[in-house]
C-alpha cells in the first residue's frame, strides 16, 4: 500500500517548477532502483519551497538507496530531471556500495590504527612498568626505645 505523504522540500530559484505528479513519475522509474550512479550531486537548499505529495514508501527507498535523509534525496532527484539538459547538473559517479565515510576514524584509518596502538602501548607500560625508580626518602627519625645510656659494660 502506497500510503502518500507530504515533502517539503528548499530547491535553488534556478529550478523549473516541477509538481508531485512529475516527480511521482521520476521516482517510478526502474532504472534508479539497481543503479543511483547517475542521480545528480545536491546541488544545496535554495529559497524556492517545493511541496510535494509523493509515495512515503518510495521515497525512503529513494532515500535510502542515497544515503541521505528524504528532502535531499529528493532535490537530487529533482536536478537530475529539471536539469538533465543543463550544465547545472553534476553527475557524480560512485562505486557501487561505497558510501561517503561518517566519521573520523572512518576517513582516517591509518590514523586511527596508530592511536589504538598507542593507547593499548601506554595502558601496558602503566601495567607492567617496573618500580625501579629512585630509592624512596627517609622519614623523620624514630626516637630511641631506651632513654638512657647506660650499658652494662661501662
Amino acid at each position: 500500500m502506497n500510503a502518500t505523504a507530504t515533502y517539503t522540500v528548499k530547491v535553488p530559484t534556478s529550478f523549473p517548477a516541477v509538481n508531485s505528479a512529475e516527480v511521482q513519475s521520476w521516482l517510478r522509474q526502474p532504472s534508479w532502483g539497481r543503479n543511483c550512479n547517475w542521480i545528480s550531486a545536491d546541488p544545496g537548499a535554495g529559497d524556492r519551497v517545493l511541496r510535494l505529495s509523493l509515495p512515503g514508501d518510495q521515497v525512503h527507498a529513494l532515500a535510502a538507496k542515497l544515503r541521505n535523509p528524504p528532502a535531499v534525496a529528493l532535490r537530487r532527484l529533482i536536478a537530475t530531471y529539471a536539469h538533465s539538459n543543463s550544465a547545472h547538473a553534476q553527475v557524480v559517479r560512485v562505486q557501487p556500495g561505497s558510501a561517503a565515510p561518517d566519521s573520523w576514524f572512518d576517513r582516517h584509518p591509518v590514523l586511527a590504527l596508530l592511536l589504538i596502538f598507542a593507547v593499548v602501548a601506554g595502558f601496558l607500560w602503566l601495567l607492567f612498568r617496573r618500580h625501579g625508580g629512585p630509592p624512596p626518602t627517609p622519614g623523620p627519625s624514630v626516637p630511641p626505645l631506651l632513654v638512657s645510656r647506660w650499658s652494662p659494660l661501662q
